[in-house]
């Protein structure tokens, strides 16, 4: 029983993952990043409504948050700053390279859920929900709508 519980969150943390890759993915795309103009939506909007879609699809997985920002890379090298808004001025393609990057928490069930007194303790992915992390990254295609 335990081994099925640990293939069963295995398989659900794929699925978790790949959403995050889907929701940056989609992300890229956009023609903003924090301002929707309909039709069309923000890099941020369209994260989370990815995110949620994808999470949504699968059975024992939660998505608690998703957290869309931008990173920006010195071309010549040195350290990446990670902008959690829209870019204060337009993109500088020559100096920074603008990455896009999904951060994504949530929650996986177990597949039985067994009660905390069978074994005394409480035990993530086999008593109680196992907690996530994950994040993706993807070149920002429209690095001209990171300021709006």
């Amino acid at each position: 029983m335990p081994l099925i519980c640990l293939v069963t969150l295995g398989m659900r943390y794929t699925f978790f993952t790949n959403a995050c890759k889907q929701a940056v993915h989609a992300a890229v795309h956009t023609q903003s990043f924090q301002q929707d103009f309909p039709p069309e939506l923000s890099a941020q909007t369209t994260a989370n409504e990815t995110a949620k879609k994808c999470c949504q699809a699968f059975s024992g997985v939660k998505l608690n948050t998703v957290k869309t920002s931008i990173v920006v890379t010195p071309i010549t090298g040195g350290a990446s700053a990670e902008e959690p808004g829209k870019l204060a001025s337009a993109a500088d393609e020559e100096k920074f390279l603008y990455q896009i990057q999904v951060r994504m928490s949530g929650q996986l069930y177990p597949i039985v859920d067994l009660p905390q007194g069978v074994l005394g303790i409480s035990i993530p992915g086999l008593t109680m929900p196992y907690a996530v992390d994950t994040f993706a990254r993807e070149v920002s295609e429209n690095t001209q709508g990171l300021n709006k």
